[in-house]
């Protein structure tokens, strides 16, 4: 309907304005004119006023196969007028359907139409909201206004009816006991059988759950029915379904076991990560106002945000601000896997969505261009992180984006893809070092970000930018062999292959670095590069149907592999062909299933490589990392321990400035070691201390100086 054509008479409505009163009367001030821009430092004790008009349809009373029929009514906002709002895919634009709206006819989609013909009572009207019908879609300004009031819209509605166009079996029992079900209910709602819910998979896997508009018109609905073809379900029901399937599906899961029945049945339903299939869930944290256990629903006020942000400790909340959607980086960084028309509404949906963003009911504007929208809200992320997290979604793409052209490097652009999950894991790499107090300066117009830190170590060469888990063994064994620079490799160069290439996915499953002994890793690491050099074409791909238990992984049937490896010894490199990998696999436990456990490691192996890239690097000592496998890293590229930021990040020098390429993974300083006797004379409050002690506002001090045990030369950089 973005390209409607009918000729119905729209009466103009009044602009829909948003404005900031402080609760005493003092703000805005008196008597100042109505275009004079007024700032506060706080929105504590501020309420919302909004004003202005908005449409209601009122769709006459009928039976279900008579025509549509419907009158359009014009009410002010603040006079909280009744009605209920329509939740709804559009579906294809050119399928249209029909409609009488004040006696002419007028288009709608073949999805609009079927909603209201399963809204329609028989005997009285019903005042809806539809964006379709209710916006003149034909006035880009006064569809902007309302796509700006839509928070108001749908939050204001005494229910939010969603249509999902799927037909439900009603005398199916899974559909009767659907209607029984308690939102506060126990897992056993759901009996032991899953395929007893079945017949609900095309409800519950519907593309519906996956628009980006759709989450805020349910996460903020008063009430929510669910309109299906020929059945109503009351929205605690249907929450109370989602609760309990994830309940179960969950309770056993643990990584590298095959899912039992509920496992596989919510694996069935988990399509995508759209916060409205765990629907119950965030709108907790929205009541809460902090992160709660997604199966309990109890709330850990531990995690109640500071009043002010320069108090929030990202060492503690910095896993939550990436990963839950009630915060800005959480939530734009799910919008990547959640469907738009327009990707400017990536930033200006998100808004609506979370707590740590201050609505200050400013309209956004549909004239600025993506790369403008996504740096007006980067400009936000260091004061809401209050650190340099937010760099860990930023990459220079190895296939530039062309809508973004004129991003600065560091800015995030949310178009998908979006970098490896194992990226946002509890990483420290600057250990507690709060990030440069003045990060935006007078050259903020040319996109320049100010960062403290230091050069750790440079890129010497990395494996292919695409699915390096696709690539053969051979060459990742080439990349480690050229880190080696005596005649024999030790089982230390080894670990630390091993821990390169299983730490990213150990990190994001939450295993533990110790999940593999060190004998252990120097065994399974040293099986796959003699793969690499007996097989030169094979990949880490093509071993996993045996790490999935296709083949043997019996105790007997690992020995014989082994055994049979022996003979082949002299196709090694020459550096690590005295390994003795039998004599190794002797030493472990008895009772370790190392058939199992190797299947375990190359399952992580490939989990790491399937999104990253493994790459040489020369430090101190030359070392191995991994990067973002979308990313751009390149020979010559530096790597960077910034502070305020959890990961390394590849940079890359130019004349002027820097650009953010990737972020890496080091196995050995994610956790603060590199910074070890770092000092900064830069603050966790923000600067605020040296402001109070000076009483000048200026940029934090910026002159190099030599720090830590490994006497780093500390810089302030400008990055671009």
């Amino acid at each position: 309907m973005e390209h409607y054509t009918g000729s119905y008479n729209y009466h103009p409505l009044r602009k829909g304005i948003r404005t900031l009163y402080k609760v005493d009367g003092t703000f805005p001030p008196p008597n100042v004119p109505d275009d004079t821009l007024c700032l506060t430092g706080s929105l504590e004790k501020y309420r919302m006023k909004t004003t202005g008009d908005v449409r209601i349809l009122e769709l006459l009373p009928g039976s279900f196969d008579d025509p549509i029929r419907c009158r359009l009514r014009v009410a002010a906002i603040e006079n909280d007028p009744i009605y209920d709002a329509v939740s709804y895919m559009w579906g294809d634009p050119s399928a249209t359907g029909k409609m009488i709206l004040d006696d002419e006819a007028f288009p709608v989609t073949s999805s609009l139409e079927n909603a209201l013909r399963h809204m329609r009572l028989r005997n009285r009207v019903r005042r809806l909201w539809a964006d379709a019908v209710c916006i003149n879609q034909r006035d880009d300004e006064e569809r902007g206004n309302q796509v700006y009031l839509m928070k108001e819209i749908y939050s204001r509605a005494q229910t939010v009816r969603a249509w999902i166009d799927v037909s439900l079996p009603p005398d199916s029992p899974s559909v009767r006991k659907l209607f029984d079900l308690q939102l506060q209910g126990t897992v056993e709602q759901l009996g032991d059988d899953p395929e007893f819910w079945k017949p609900l998979l095309p409800l519950l896997r519907n593309p519906y759950w996956d628009r980006l508009w759709i989450q805020q018109e349910l996460l903020f609905a008063p009430k929510l029915e669910f309109h299906c073809r020929g059945l109503t379900i009351p929205g605690d029901c249907l929450m109370a379904l989602q609760l309990e399937i994830h309940r179960k599906s969950t309770r056993f899961q643990r990584p590298f076991e095959p899912p039992d029945a509920w496992g596989r049945f919510g694996e069935r339903i988990a399509v995508s990560k759209a916060p409205s299939r765990k629907l119950a869930w965030w709108r907790e944290m929205v009541k809460n106002k902090v992160p709660v256990d997604p199966c309990s629903l109890e709330p850990d006020f531990s995690l109640l945000r500071p009043k002010a942000q320069w108090q929030l400790d990202p060492g503690k909340w910095g896993p939550w601000l990436s990963t839950c959607p009630i915060y800005l980086l959480g939530m734009l960084r799910q919008s990547q896997a959640l469907r738009v028309t327009d990707p400017r509404d990536r930033v200006n949906a998100t808004l609506n969505l979370v707590l740590d963003y201050d609505d200050d009911g400013i309209e956004p504007s549909y004239e600025e261009s993506l790369a403008e929208r996504y740096l007006a809200i980067a400009l936000l992320l260091p004061w809401k992180c209050n650190s340099l997290q937010f760099l860990t979604t930023a990459k220079l793409p190895a296939i530039p984006d062309p809508t973004t052209e004129g991003l600065p490097s560091w800015a995030p652009n949310w178009n998908p893809p979006g970098n490896a999950e194992y990226f946002f894991a509890p990483f420290c790499a600057a250990g507690d070092l709060p990030m440069y107090g003045t990060p935006f300066q007078e050259d903020i117009d040319d996109g320049i970000l100010h960062a403290r830190g230091f050069r750790y170590a440079k890129v010497d060469q990395t494996l292919s930018n695409t699915d390096t888990a696709s690539s053969p063994l051979s060459s990742l064994s080439a990349v480690f062999v050229s880190t080696i620079k005596s005649s024999t490799c030790g089982h230390k160069d080894i670990r630390k292959l091993a821990a390169t290439l299983t730490g990213p996915a150990i990190a994001e499953l939450g295993l533990g670095h110790d999940y593999f002994s060190k004998k252990e890793a120097v065994l399974y690491t040293g099986i796959l590069l003699d793969y690499a050099s007996v097989t030169p074409g094979l990949r880490i791909i093509d071993l996993l149907p045996y790490a999935k238990g296709v083949y043997d992984q019996s105790t007997t049937g690992f020995t014989m592999a082994l055994h049979s490896l022996r003979k082949f010894r002299q196709l090694r490199p020459r550096c690590f062909r005295g390994l003795d990998l039998e004599r190794i696999s002797t030493a472990l436990p008895e009772e370790l299933n190392q058939g199992k456990r190797f299947g375990h490691f190359v399952q992580l192996v490939h989990k790491t490589l399937s999104s990253g890239c493994l790459a040489s690097i020369l430090s101190s000592s030359p070392t191995l990392a991994i990067t973002e496998g979308k990313a751009s890293v390149e020979s010559g590229d530096e790597i960077w321990i910034l502070f305020g930021c959890p990961t390394p990040m590849v940079l890359r020098r130019t004349a002027s400035h820097f650009l953010i390429v990737s972020p890496a993974y080091i196995f050995d300083i994610m956790h603060g070691q590199a910074v070890a006797g770092v000092e900064t004379p830069d603050d966790k409050d923000g600067g605020w201390s040296r402001i109070q002690k000076t009483g000048v506002m200026s940029p934090s001090p910026a002159d190099p100086y030599v720090s830590g045990r490994s006497n780093w030369l500390v810089e302030v950089i400008r990055i671009r």
